[in-house]
């Protein structure tokens, strides 16, 4: 009927009834969308989703409504159809458009960032749907398209979007909030109908055909009418029941406001502390509460975090009962510590429970302040331990008593001093256990004690042996409410202040014989240092009678340091033991050492003066200056000796380095001082050194010291000096050296080594220079002695080289890098190879090593001791190799050194060579120098003992040294070796060849072998054939190892002149 009357009315005014039926339509789905996203806020609803999807499908079926309502009074002239696929794509666009839009709707209260989002969801939902919408209208004529309507249109959809829901978000919660969602779904509706109105004039339509498949205005109408109905309907009837719901809710909330009014003046009055919070923040505190607190105003306290105000060691349990609370749960009475915004630490006993607070679950917590509680109870149990310690701890005797003397309780002391159980003495009276003679007296004092009356006095008590007990007794009445109901009792033990006094009377006897017949002086003084008492010592050691010291301030007897003296009495007043050395002077002017012990005497636990013993060290001090001095002084030259040096020298150094001087250090050593003391003896050696070091001394300047550092070794230190003045002085000493020494009979004539080191900078410390000073006077030795040298870097390497050397050295034997080389002896007539000299070779890490520079340091370290027997028993292993090849020569000559042939067992250890090894003594020559003959007599030995075995003896370098003749004279000696100067110059000096030639002719008279050695011309080979000699030296080859005699044995034209071979450079 309605689609019928619509027909027959005029057409302006239907359009004006469907545009007015339109905005309707538009605010009633606004409304109803609204008010069910209002209801969902409710927390009782459940499901919230469902109905997010049902507000969004009413809202978007009233928008879809609406819009047909529109399109219809628009396009009322002419026939409209619609594009199905498209129409229901507009209605889906508007209904998921409002889904997120309400869902964020459903919040209490969301954020503005998501208020907007849900703004602009709506409006592109209508935008959406209006446009899709306006697609599917299959409008006569050519569609054309309006850039500022549309335009327009946006800008009402989002603009009226974002006020509606901002105007529903703030007041849903109103009391008047239906009022207010009206006001918003008429905005909202507003603005869906003006957006829908503006964009329709965005798109007009020239004439066109109509096109297939759509239906007419008329069955549009009914369709969209029908919906209109509904959506009032539903309208009508939600309006009411939200009417009547919101009634409902507001009665409700008027009983819980007056609820919470008539708790709020409960909790107020409360003598209580009241607390109500959710989540953990505080909502409401009572007074009391603040009071607790210590704050006026619960502003500061509302909103804050419960939990800062519980202490951390029970915030764990704090945490638990409040989500056991939130879990609508009662929580028992705790005991907890809580620390007020000031920072005090309460103890407090917290009781809680889950309520309904404004509307909103919370927890209510009633906090009772223990604190003062606690503290009583904490003094109550301290009190308690104490009086408990005090009874059962104390040293002495506690017991208690009734009024009828029987024991009640007594402590373990009481129990040990009479030697009863604690079951017997307190089934028993106090007269069981004090001795009869002192009964009356004690009961006496017990019944004064039970009258108020404190008392003290001394008994003596029975043990339980029978042993009597000397005992100082306290009874104190015991009151109770006023009245005495028994008696406390102390008893201590003074049976050993009884015997005490016995002892003291004993100790004062025996204090003053110490006292007066102590062989020390003991005396006493009062705080300022006067004499008080003083024994016959005293007197006898300071000269002064005791009357003359009673009184007397000690300061007179000090003879030097006073103020020392009074500090170190300073602290005996302290309380400090003292013991100092010191000076004093006697009355008669004599000064004297002591040795002072001083005490603080006490008297009372005070200090009131000084104890003090003092014993004359005046001799003993002497004789440790002299022992002192002998110490540091040699006993032979009297100079100051090598501690003494050492001492000095750290003392120099300071000096140096104060005043920035420079010092030298010069080491002065004696050339072959051991030759003079073999030939004079200990005593004459020993005067020997006494006028060199006299004219040595004599040589000194003022800043000059002198110290024997050795047995034939001196060292100087020359203050404030420098190289210069270092030379003049070494050179000083030298030239007063010439003159010869008379000693015994005997002219002497001295050389010395001098070594210089001059401090190069402060840095330098005694050792180094010393070091430097030794390497020095070594190269002074090496430069052929009788010289000084000043150490030098250059010289500093040479050294450090020769440390290197003497290191690997110690190392070569294990390592095995020594070899024997082999140079052979060739008869000059002859020619022929008759033996070899073995000679040492060392390949070292340095490389190779001439032995003119490691022999000489092997001979110093004793390591040519060892390598001497190796390379003994190597010749030995060579020469059993060579006789296997078919040229076992006749003769192999092995060089002994010196130190060697001081050796004692040196002529056993040979033998137990030639044994090990099982080789032929009688081919093997021992070679040793002239040097060693110098002690003839232990040298002869050895050599005989030598030759006994088998062994050939042969001289080295005759002639170059020593009294050649004495050692041939007295030793039978195998074999001469004429040293290479005798026959450098040969060809050119006849001299030399007669000189030459009487040395031959003598060792042929003494049945004597000769060898020359370093034969380098043929012109000398030639010279010397007439006299049948042996020859030897790079003519004939150069030294060869093992491997390469062999080779050379066997050379065809092999002869004496074609072995000739360059010398080495």
């Amino acid at each position: 009927m309605i689609a019928k009357g619509l027909f027959f009315m005029p057409l302006e005014f239907a359009r004006l009834v469907f545009v007015g039926f339109s905005v309707l339509t538009a605010i009633a789905a606004s409304y109803i969308a609204l008010l069910l996203i209002g209801r969902i806020t409710d927390k009782s609803r459940t499901h919230p989703l469902w109905w997010v999807g049902g507000s969004s499908l009413v809202f978007g079926a009233g928008i879809f409504s609406m819009h047909f309502i529109g399109i219809l009074t628009h396009h009322s002239a002419a026939p409209v159809q619609y594009d199905p696929l498209l129409l229901s794509v507009s209605f889906i666009g508007a209904v998921g458009a409002t889904v997120p839009a309400f869902y964020i709707l459903r919040l209490p209260d969301p954020p503005k960032s998501r208020l907007v989002l849900s703004g602009f969801s709506i409006g592109f939902g209508v935008l959406f749907m209006h446009y899709t919408g306006m697609a599917a209208a299959q409008a006569v004529g050519t569609p054309s398209f309006h850039v500022t309507p549309f335009a327009l249109s946006v800008l009402v959809a989002f603009g009226f979007s974002l006020v509606a829901l901002r105007i529903f978000s703030r007041n849903r919660e109103a009391p008047e909030s239906a009022r207010r969602k009206l006001a918003s779904a008429t905005i909202l509706g507003a603005m869906i109908s003006a957006a829908h109105y503006t964009g329709m004039e965005a798109v007009s339509y020239s004439e066109m055909p109509t096109g297939p498949h759509s239906f007419s205005n008329m069955g549009l109408a009914f369709v969209v009418s029908a919906l209109i109905l509904l959506m009032l309907a539903i309208a009508g009837y939600l309006a009411y029941l939200d009417q009547k719901q919101l009634m409902n809710e507001q009665r409700y909330l008027k009983k819980i406001r007056e609820s919470e009014r008539r708790f709020r003046r409960l909790a107020e009055l409360s003598p209580e502390a009241i607390a109500i919070h959710s989540n953990g923040r505080l909502l409401f505190v009572n007074q009391a509460c603040l009071n607790l607190f210590g704050e006026t105003d619960a502003e500061k306290l509302i909103g804050t975090d419960v939990l800062a105000y519980v202490h951390p060691d029970y915030r764990e349990l704090a945490k638990s009962r409040i989500q056991s609370m939130n879990r609508g749960h009662s929580t028992q009475p705790a005991e907890q510590i809580w620390i007020t915004p000031q920072g005090e630490a309460r103890d407090v006993e917290v009781t809680g429970m889950g309520i309904e607070f404004e509307g909103n679950s919370a927890s209510q917590l009633l906090i009772r302040d223990i604190t003062e509680q606690k503290q009583i109870n904490r003094e109550l149990e301290l009190n308690r331990q104490r009086y408990e310690s005090l009874f059962h701890n104390n040293p002495d005797g506690i017991f208690s008593m009734d009024a009828s003397g029987c024991l009640i309780d007594v402590n373990d002391s009481l129990v040990r001093l009479l030697g009863y159980t604690r079951e017997e003495l307190t089934e028993t009276t106090f007269h069981k256990v004090v001795e009869s003679c002192h009964l009356s007296a004690t009961e006496a004092k017990f019944r004064l004690a039970l009258e108020g009356v404190t008392q003290n006095y001394e008994t003596v008590g029975i043990h339980k042996s029978g042993r009597r007990v000397s005992l100082r007794i306290t009874n104190m009445p015991i009151l109770i409410d006023g009245t005495v109901t028994g008696v406390y009792g102390i008893a201590k033990d003074i049976s050993a202040e009884k015997r005490a006094l016995v002892l003291l009377a004993e100790s004062e006897e025996k204090y003053r014989s110490l006292f007066d017949y102590n062989l020390d002086a003991v005396f006493e003084m009062d705080r300022e240092g006067r004499f008080v008492n003083a024994n016959a010592m005293t007197e006898q050691l300071s000269d002064y009678r005791l009357d003359e010291l009673i009184g007397l301030d000690f300061t007179p007897l000090i003879a030097e340091q006073v103020e020392r003296v009074q500090g170190f009495f300073a602290s005996a007043l302290n309380g400090e033991a003292v013991n100092f050395e010191q000076r004093i002077r006697r009355k008669d002017g004599d000064i004297l050492e002591v040795d002072i012990n001083a005490v603080p005497k006490r008297r009372n636990g005070e200090i009131d003066g000084v104890f003090a013993i003092v014993r004359d060290i005046t001799e003993k001090k002497s004789n440790e200056q002299e022992i002192n001095r002998l110490a540091f002084t040699d006993q032979l030259t009297g100079l100051p000796n090598r501690h003494w040096f050492y001492q000095n020298i750290r003392n120099v150094l300071a000096r140096t380095e104060e005043h920035q001087q420079k010092i030298a250090v010069l080491l002065v050593d004696f050339d072959d001082f051991k030759s003079v003391n073999d030939l004079l003896g200990h005593f004459g050696g020993d005067q020997f050194l006494k006028i060199v070091a006299n004219r040595i001394h004599s040589c000194l300047g003022p800043d000059d010291t002198i110290s024997r550092f050795g047995g034939d070794e001196f060292i100087i230190v020359s203050e404030n000096t420098g190289e210069p003045q270092a030379h003049a002085l070494a050179q000083a000493i030298l030239q007063v050296m010439r003159e010869p020494v008379q000693l015994l009979g005997q002219e002497f004539s001295v050389t010395l080594s001098i070594g210089i080191a001059v401090q190069t900078g402060c840095e330098s410390d005694g050792e180094e220079l010393i070091k430097e000073a030794d390497f020095a006077m070594y190269a002074a030795k090496q430069n052929g002695k009788n010289n000084f040298q000043v150490f030098t870097r250059e010289l500093d390497s040479l050294m450090t080289r020769r440390s290197q050397m003497e290191q690997a050295l110690k190392k070569a034997l294990d390592e095995q890098q020594f070899a024997l080389h082999y140079q052979p002896q060739v008869n000059l007539a002859s020619g022929e190879v008759i033996g070899y000299e073995a000679l040492l070779r060392w390949q070292s890490p340095y490389g190779n090593v001439p032995p003119s520079e490691f022999i000489p340091i092997a001979e110093e370290t004793g390591l040519i001791v060892p390598i001497g027997e190796w390379a003994l028993r190597q010749a030995c292993r060579d020469a059993k190799e060579f006789r296997a090849l078919g040229h076992a020569a006749e003769n192999i000559s092995v060089n002994v050194s010196a130190r060697q042939f001081k050796d004692p067992d040196f002529s056993e250890k040979v033998r137990a060579i030639f044994e090990q090894e099982s080789a032929d003594p009688r081919r093997f020559e021992i070679e040793i120098t002239e040097s060693v003959m110098l002690d003839i007599e232990r040298s002869a030995r050895i050599i005989c003992e030598l030759k006994a075995l088998g062994l050939r003896i042969a001289i080295d370098d005759f002639g170059a040294g020593y009294s050649s003749l004495n050692v041939v004279k007295n030793v039978e000696i195998d074999t001469l070796k004429i040293d290479k100067s005798l026959i450098d110059e040969v060809l050119i000096n006849r001299r030399n060849l007669f000189i030459l030639a009487a040395i031959i002719e003598v060792g042929k008279n003494l049945d004597a072998r000769i060898v020359i050695e370093g034969i380098e011309l043929e012109e000398q080979a030639e010279l010397l054939q007439p006299f049948g000699i042996v020859g030897q030296g790079y003519l004939f080859s150069r030294p060869l190892p093992p491997g390469s005699l062999d080779a050379f044995l066997s050379e065809p034209d092999y002869n004496a002149a074609s072995t000739s071979a360059k010398p080495l450079e």
